[in-house]
Formats: structure tokens, sequence, C-alpha cells
């Protein structure tokens, strides 16, 4: 994001006043390894994709460092704001590579307002841009700024930052011509990511001829992990205007943490060990219903309209309501997501490849180009 946002300055005439943040709520990482991990992994990928700088190697510095690299930068931002970008890129480039960094004694409580200031604006994570009331994280949302900024009429197209969707969904050679592995969809009945990615998942599996496999988990929540306001309210803003770029509706949502999850997966494993082939069709239904219809599945009359317009008898699938098979199935799902080093949903699993996000389709077709190209 430093090395990107001083493009919008240019081309926008925005002002940028930069925040920097020292410590994110626990609350709001549950899995801290695992996301610093998955963290690098991602910006090198988004690195090679925008062609940015990021080091492939694993010589970042200590927390310690980052006190001091932070305190820094506060510092610059407070007394020299013009020199900000520039320092920020040198002393982010030092702290990714293992470099040599500011040593200057940590200003007491540098961060403290910051963090407090970026709460009270609505957001828990850095990485983000606020634009009149909107928020953006990383450079794969920015294409959502450039087009509200082009849209009103502060500079000109085109959109820059569209390379994680633009092009995603054309047509590939198919599968039959490669024997291409499976593309694994692991997801869950309440995010609205998931219900985004489900359908994205089928459109990008006709483009390539993938088979898709759907591999459900329990939501975050009923994991034992916490998810508070702030960061379900920007899920929910972020996922539906990434719906809407998508031509999918979000919005008439009807929650169905608990029971409804539940019950939506024993019918879904019931359908799996008997119509297989009719599993993602319930799906869909099921999904499009929760987060597009206000469908209330812990209910039989809401349960029952999502089963019999995916094609299946709803005598049958309310009698599979009694069997708890489906929690080894679940359960299962989540361990291989974990072992692969990721716990939110939806990933994306193609072989060697793993991916966490509705927009990482773009690192499936990469690896599908380059077994093509080996082929």
């Amino acid at each position: 994001m430093v090395q990107v946002l001083p493009q919008l300055v240019e081309r926008f005439g925005l002002t940028i006043c930069p925040y920097v943040i020292g410590e994110v709520d626990p609350d709001m990482t549950p899995e801290p390894e695992m996301l610093l991990a998955y963290a690098k992994r991602d910006a090198q990928d988004l690195a090679r994709l925008y062609d940015l700088d990021f080091p492939t190697n694993e010589q970042c510095q200590t927390n310690e460092g980052a006190v001091f690299a932070g305190a820094h930068l506060a510092h610059i931002a407070d007394t020299a704001p013009n020199q900000f970008w520039e320092k920020a890129l040198s002393v982010g480039a030092a702290y990714w590579s293992g470099g040599i960094l500011p040593s200057e004694t940590a200003m007491p409580d540098w961060a403290t307002a910051a963090e407090s200031e970026l709460a009270r604006m609505g957001h828990y994570l850095p990485g983000t841009v606020l634009f009149e009331g909107e928020w953006y994280w990383g450079v794969d949302r920015l294409d959502h700024l450039e087009t509200r900024l082009i849209d009103a009429s502060f500079g000109e197209g085109p959109v820059v930052f569209d390379k994680t969707w633009n092009g995603v969904f054309t047509p590939t050679a198919q599968k039959a011509a490669l024997n291409l592995p499976v593309l694994e969809y692991f997801f869950s009945a309440r995010s609205p990511y998931s219900y985004v990615g489900l359908f994205q998942a089928r459109r990008f599996a006709d483009a390539t001829g993938l088979n898709l496999r759907l591999r459900p988990v329990l939501p975050m929540m009923m994991r034992g992990m916490k998810v508070p306001f702030r960061k379900r309210f920007y899920i929910l803003t972020d996922a539906k205007r990434e719906a809407e770029k998508a031509g999918l509706p979000l919005g008439n949502i009807a929650d169905p943490l608990g029971v409804g999850v539940e019950r939506v997966y024993a019918v879904a494993y019931w359908i799996q060990q008997s119509r297989p082939d009719l599993l993602e069709e319930f799906f869909r239904s099921a999904l499009a219903g929760i987060a597009t219809e206000a469908i209330d599945v812990a209910t039989d009359e809401g349960l029952r309209e999502v089963v019999s317009r995916a094609g299946l008898d709803w005598a049958a699938a309310k009698a599979s309501l009694d069997d708890t098979a489906w929690k080894s199935w679940v359960q299962s799902n989540r361990d291989e997501m974990a072992d692969l080093g990721l716990w939110g949903v939806p990933t994306l699993r193609f072989g060697a490849v793993s991916a966490w996000g509705q927009d990482r389709f773009w690192l499936i077709r990469e690896e599908i180009l380059r077994l093509q190209s080996s082929d």
C-alpha cells in the first residue's frame, strides 16, 4: 500500500493523512501465527501481480524492530508529513528484508492515539484507506476507490488495481486435455464472502473445465473464534460491493448462526451420500436464501423452501436432521483447511496451490496456465 498510494495522490489530487498503528486488537485476529505466515505469502503474490517490491526471504525483524520502526514513522507523520511516504517505503523495505532500522528510542504511547482513532472511525486493521465513510483494505480493494473517484470526476480512468479479477473468468483449455486437479472450495453457510465465492467458483469451474468439490466448515463463531462488530460490519459492507461487482445480489440476510447452520449441514450430508449431483444446487439455494432472501433455515418452513427448489424431497431431507454424521464430515474439512495453514473462508485449493478469499481465483488460474504451458 505504501508503494501504490502515492500513485493515487498524483492521479486524483488527493491528500492522504497517515496513521501508524502498533498493535491489532487480538480479538480481530483469531489465528495470529497463521495470519502472519499467510499474509507474507499473500503479499508476495500481490507484489508479483502488480510488479511491486516485497522480499521473498524470511528475514523480517523482531517485534522490537517493529516498535522502533513504527515509532520512527509515527514521528515522521507528526513532524514531517511531506516526507512520510518516502520514509515509510525505506523503513518498510528494511523491516521486511532484515535491513537496518532506525534506532531511536520509542516514544511513549506513540501508537495509542492512532489505534484509538482507527477504532473510533470503525475499522480494525492497518493497510486500510478511509475515504468519505468507506473503507478500502489492501491493494485488491483499491479498484472500488478508483471507480468512486473516477465517477466523481476526481480524475480519469482506466481502473488500474483490477488485476485480481480482470480476465479471471476467460475460458482456458478444458480439463480433459490435461487431467488437472479438482478445485476444492472450503466455505461456510454463514459467510457472505462464501456466498459470493460459491457462485464465482461455479463460473470459474465452467470457464476452466475444472471439477468443483464443495467442502463446508463451521463458521468461525461456531469454532470458538471471536468476530467483533467492527469486523462483522466491514465484512458485510465489503462483501456487498464485491457481490455487486460480480453481478450478485446481497443484503437481505437471515443469520443462520447455530441451529440454522447445523440443519443446512445435516441436509447437505444426506445429499452428499444419496444425491451428490444435487449438492451444489442445494448449497446455491441455501446460501442465496440466507444472504439475499432472508430465509430462516432454522425453521422447517425456510429449510423446506431451499430444499424443494434444489429439486430434493423435503420428507427425506427432514428425516436427515436427526443424523449427526455431518459433524465428522465438516470437521474433516476444517482439519484439511488447517493443514493448509488457513482458517478463514472461503479457501481455495487446487493441487499444491491454496488461497484464502473469493477474490483469489487468479492464483488458481495462474497455476492452470503454468500446468498447460508445461504439458
